[in-house]
């Protein structure tokens, strides 16, 4: 077959090499040449639009930090705000030895402008001390303040009741907690207790305030300043305490309060307590803040973990100008490549037909030259199998019908070679047709079984002649002459191949089968043009020829 121009084919010179001229190859460099410029220019507009988003992409991660980081310090602003206004009540408790009553805390309330100064609080208020066992005073404080008779509730174990006697603003909510026993509570406790033995503001963990009393529930926390008698004169230290001022915090809505008409975006805030990890407040599920801004706030003496991230959809990112850079650096330089795309098929289209003439006249005399080779070939073969047929052949008839046979035994090598399209045959198809000339297709006297095996025109038309021998004397004398059973079959393995020939229930000769001009011409196929091995057994009414030969030519 052809091979691709450029490459040397056929034997003993047979073949032709095709090498481009100096002219060609200064045709092929001009034409690489050509868009290398048209590339390094698109490189370049594609280099500079990258560094100017990642440039604009940097400022505005900048500016988005700056961002977050203002809108966390003003939570924490806010918070710190709350602190001191329970500082500052504590004081007014302390100086008026905790008999503080309704009116005088509203007043203090109003002055501050608690409302709209720090806004986010739920109220200002104060826990009694009372012993468990006597609460009377608390009942009695809470009668003169709200003109209601409140037991302290829930029941509790423990010796003292920490009561709410002052909660204002008074609303809904703050009207529902009047009375509970903030000491009965172990979260409430362990922050009341803490801010007792430092005598210092202590914010508690995540609680649910008694305040929520509809379906809008949110988690909440408190914060603890307490509150002491003054000691007797001439005693050191601090005298009883006397209750606890305290603020309760909706989480929710302290968070959205330290943003409201001040963040100029839209944001997802996290805020998560640090002992215990609960979740406080959350505007967005968890894999909105992966890679957040993070801040851990102190919240009187108890850090609160603050996430905060960019809501997606916000007018920040309706305009993205380095999406926008990006977008006509792309645009350009593809502009810049299909300018030069276009250049370089103007070249290519001017060198077409000139090297299209040239590999056809090329491939024109690698053809002639291919078929010269197998002509050669085809034409030896044939000398040897006339030479070797006319040493046999008594006369002229048996001459020509044992040469005949053979010929038409390439020529069914060769039909299958073209019919294949390739310079390879299965041996399937070889054995098939060599049995089928001598009206022997596979049935129930004549099996044939083996794996897809492919043989070049060397090895098919040697294998071929193999089979015509041994189909031409089993038609004569074996198992296709009478009643008796032909197998061929072979086997594929480590590059070489191996054909089994077995006849049985056949009439073998009494004396030994001698070395006549097929076994020659078999012997010469095999170890010459195979470059293989063979053997012969008759006995018992059986004939096995066993062939083992390389796949290919070039097969281990």
């Amino acid at each position: 077959m052809p091979g691709p121009v450029g490459e040397t084919t056929g034997e003993g010179g047979d073949g032709i090499v095709t090498t481009p001229t100096a002219h060609e190859g200064g045709d092929a460099r001009r034409r690489r040449r050509a868009p290398v410029a048209t590339y390094l220019v698109a490189l370049a507009v594609l280099a500079l639009s990258v560094y100017m988003a990642d440039a604009i992409r940097g400022a505005d991660d900048v500016r988005r930090t700056a961002l977050l980081g203002q809108a966390a310090s003003r939570l924490e602003s806010r918070i710190r705000e709350h602190v001191n206004l329970l500082r500052a009540a504590a004081g007014f408790f302390d100086a008026a030895g905790g008999k503080v009553d309704r009116d005088a805390l509203r007043r203090f309330l109003g002055a501050v402008d608690v409302e709209h100064r720090i806004p986010g609080i739920q109220g200002v208020g104060f826990a009694m001390a009372v012993p468990a066992a006597d609460p009377a005073a608390a009942t009695a404080r809470l009668a003169a303040n709200y003109g209601r008779h409140v037991e302290p509730w829930p029941a509790t174990d423990q010796e003292m009741r920490f009561p709410i006697v002052l909660l204002e603003p008074q609303d809904g909510r703050n009207a529902a907690a009047l009375g509970f026993d903030m000491w009965s509570e172990p979260v409430r406790r362990k922050a009341m207790a803490e801010a007792w033995s430092a005598n210092e503001a202590r914010a508690s963990g995540p609680v649910h305030l008694v305040q929520e009393i509809d379906a809008r529930r949110q988690t909440g926390f408190l914060i603890y300043v307490p509150v002491f008698a003054r000691p007797a004169a001439g005693v050191a230290g601090r005298g009883p305490i006397l209750g606890f001022v305290y603020a309760p915090f909706r989480a929710g809505d302290l968070m959205r309060r330290a943003q409201d008409r001040v963040s100029p975006i839209a944001l997802l805030m996290r805020l998560r307590d640090g002992r215990t990890g609960g979740v406080m407040f959350a505007n967005a599920p968890d894999e909105a803040f992966r890679g957040a801004y993070v801040r851990s706030i102190d919240v009187a003496g108890r850090a609160l973990h603050l996430s905060l991230a960019v809501a997606p959809g916000g007018a920040s990112e309706a305009f993205d100008p380095a999406a926008v850079v990006l977008a006509m650096g792309f645009g350009l330089a593809a502009l810049v490549l299909w300018s030069g795309r276009a250049q370089a098929r103007e070249l290519a289209a001017a060198a077409a037909l000139s090297e299209t003439e040239r590999r056809a006249a090329a491939e024109k005399d690698l053809v002639l030259q291919e078929m010269r080779h197998r002509l050669k070939n085809a034409i030896g073969r044939i000398q040897s199998i006339a030479r070797l047929t006319g040493r046999a052949a008594p006369d002229l008839p048996a001459f020509l019908d044992a040469f005949g046979g053979r010929l038409q035994a390439m020529a069914a090598a060769q039909d299958l070679l073209v019919a294949s399209h390739r310079d390879h045959t299965s041996l399937a198809e070889l054995v098939g047709s060599e049995l089928g000339q001598v009206g022997a297709a596979a049935g129930e006297r004549v099996e044939t079984s083996g794996p897809d095996v492919d043989l070049d025109d060397d090895r098919a038309y040697a294998v071929g002649l193999v089979l015509h021998e041994l189909a031409t004397n089993a038609l004569k004398y074996g198992a296709l002459s009478g009643d008796g059973h032909l197998a061929v079959t072979w086997t594929a393995e480590g590059g070489r191949i191996r054909l089994v020939w077995s006849e049985r229930d056949i009439v073998l000769p009494e004396t030994p089968i001698r070395a006549g001009f097929g076994t020659r011409l078999i012997d010469a196929l095999v170890t010459g043009q195979l470059s293989g091995t063979w053997t012969r057994t008759a006995e018992d009414g059986r004939l096995v020829v066993e062939i083992d030969f390389r796949a290919t030519a070039g097969a281990a």
